[in-house]
């Protein structure tokens, strides 16, 4: 779904160092593509992990605050010159959640 994209806007509950690993190397294979994250700012999203994504150009969103606990989304939009794909399941941005576990998604494109 990224291959082509000219832009992937993820919105999750978590980020991990090992998920802001992979989503750099998708960026990696296609470097042109705008890369977007908005995650929660709770004890499990890596405050690290946030910033290794910012310094290498992706813009970060946060919600922090009372109702933060409660932002819990697991989508995923790529847009190409000819597709709009939609992924929403129920991993994260974690190793697990983008490619070791057995995760629920549905996909449209």
């Amino acid at each position: 779904m990224a291959k082509d994209a000219t832009s992937l806007r993820g919105a999750v509950a978590f980020v991990t160092a090992s998920g802001a690993e992979r989503l750099l190397r998708l960026r990696e294979r296609n470097p042109l593509a705008i890369l977007a994250i908005t995650a929660r700012g709770a004890p499990i999203t890596d405050p690290c992990a946030l910033v290794t994504l910012a310094d290498a150009g992706v813009a970060v969103g946060i919600v922090c605050g009372t109702q933060a606990p409660r932002f819990h989304p697991k989508l995923w939009i790529a847009r190409s010159d000819a597709t709009l794909h939609v992924l929403s399941g129920s991993g994260n941005a974690t190793a697990g959640g983008l490619s070791d576990n057995v995760e629920q998604f549905e996909y449209f494109a």
